[in-house]
């Protein structure tokens, strides 16, 4: 074995650890530009960051070789590295810039509730109607704690003593 194939095999190495490892950075990217990703399910959470992240290695990887003719790592010439730390940051830029433009500014909370109140029937008998009940009496518990924080507390009221 020569160099030049102990370097194909390394080169290959990396770049499949990078395919197989997209879904982290896929994940990284999303997280950062659009935290709301958060109280998505987890098959829809890994589902988003895998795509993202095969985006991303596979632009770097087309741009890696446009620009240098060499896929694989910078052990050959390639920067294949350096591509994909400018498609993240580019995708990231781009991904935040069509969150503030087209999402709404509403904060979304996510509010644990339990699995008996979950699985309760609602007023029609449906479990979608329990939840959303659920959902607006936890709301409206959230708003009444809030309310009585922000309440200045009322002085005192000293009897006052008789002097002789």
């Amino acid at each position: 074995m020569n160099f030049a194939n102990i370097s194909l095999i390394i080169n290959s190495l990396v770049v499949l650890s990078f395919v197989f490892g997209a879904g982290s950075l896929g994940y990284l990217v999303i997280r950062l530009s659009y935290p709301e990703i958060r109280v998505f399910d987890g098959k829809l959470k890994a589902g988003y960051s895998l795509f993202a992240g095969w985006v991303l290695v596979g632009s770097s990887l087309i741009l890696d070789y446009a620009l240098s003719s060499v896929v694989g790592s910078s052990l050959r010439g390639g920067i294949f590295p350096i591509t994909l730390l400018l498609c993240s940051l580019l995708g990231f830029v781009l991904l935040r810039t069509f969150v503030l433009v087209n999402m709404s500014s509403a904060l979304e909370l996510g509010l644990p509730i339990s699995k008996l109140q979950g699985n309760a029937l609602g007023r029609n008998g449906n479990k979608s109607d329990a939840s959303e009940e659920t959902m607006s009496d936890i709301g409206q518990q959230f708003i009444n704690i809030m309310q009585a924080i922000s309440k200045e507390p009322e002085p005192k009221k000293v009897p006052k003593e008789k002097i002789e």
